[in-house]
């Protein structure tokens, strides 16, 4: 898979980039990218798809806020 950027006109200034790393287990399906929100702050993500079972496991979404960022603020 090639880099990719998705965005949708209800939302024109999000955009979602992604790609596909070779980092960690390679047998193992992963995205990472971005979900910019706005010009200026961008959300970092990482997929991993489960080791187990992909199609029955749940998906775990677990995010990290900056020390110096309030949570309030963005």
């Amino acid at each position: 898979m090639a880099d990719m950027a998705l965005t949708h006109p209800e939302f024109p200034l999000h955009r979602l980039r992604v790609v596909e790393p070779t980092l960690c287990d390679p047998n193992v399906r992963q995205y990472s990218g971005y979900l910019d929100i706005s010009e200026t702050k961008h959300l970092f993500f990482w997929f991993e798809e489960s080791r187990n079972k992909p199609k029955d496991d749940p998906l775990v979404l677990w995010y990290v806020v900056s020390m110096t960022q309030n949570i309030a603020n963005g």
